[in-house]
C-alpha cells in the first residue's frame, strides 16, 4: 500500500514537473522591441512575445549580406529594432531598417564613424517586413 501511495504520489510531482518545464521554456531571455521614428522621438512597440517572430528576425540580421553604405541610408530609417535584455539593463544590439523595394536594408553602429550596412532580401526579407509591420507603431 505503501508503495502505491508513493509511487502516484512521485506520478504527479512529475507531471507537475512537466508541465511547469512545458509553459516556462516559452519564455525569452531577451526583448526585442520595433521602434517608428517619428517627428518628435522614436515611438517604440511592446516586446515581441511570439517566439517563432522574434527567432526569424534574429536569423534574418544573422543571414543578411555586407554591402557598402547605399544611398537610401541618407534618409530618415523606417524602423528600429532594438535587441536588449530589459531586466538587467543590458542592450545587446540597435539596428536600423530602411525597406527598399521587395528587400531590407540594415544598419548598424549607424552613428558612429564606423557604419555596418547589410542586404536582405528575398523571402526572408518579405517575412521580416511583416513581422515590422505587424508590431510597428503607426507615427
Amino acid at each position: 500500500m505503501f508503495k502505491k501511495v508513493l509511487i502516484t504520489i512521485l506520478v504527479i510531482l512529475l507531471g507537475l514537473s512537466n508541465i511547469f518545464l512545458y509553459t516556462t521554456r516559452d519564455k525569452m531571455d531577451y526583448d526585442i522591441i520595433i521602434g517608428t521614428p517619428g517627428t518628435e522621438g522614436t515611438d517604440l512597440s511592446v516586446p515581441i512575445s511570439d517566439k517563432n517572430e522574434a527567432s526569424m528576425l534574429i536569423f534574418s540580421l544573422m543571414n543578411s549580406e555586407s554591402i557598402a553604405q547605399p544611398e537610401i541610408t541618407e534618409d530618415k530609417p523606417d524602423s528600429i529594432i532594438w535587441i536588449n535584455d530589459s531586466k538587467e539593463g543590458f542592450s545587446y544590439t540597435t539596428v536600423s531598417l530602411w525597406i527598399d523595394g521587395s528587400g531590407i536594408i540594415l544598419g548598424t553602429n549607424v552613428d558612429t564613424d564606423y557604419p555596418l550596412y547589410k542586404e536582405l532580401s528575398s523571402g526572408r526579407a518579405a517575412d521580416m517586413i511583416q513581422i515590422i509591420r505587424k508590431y510597428q507603431t503607426k507615427s
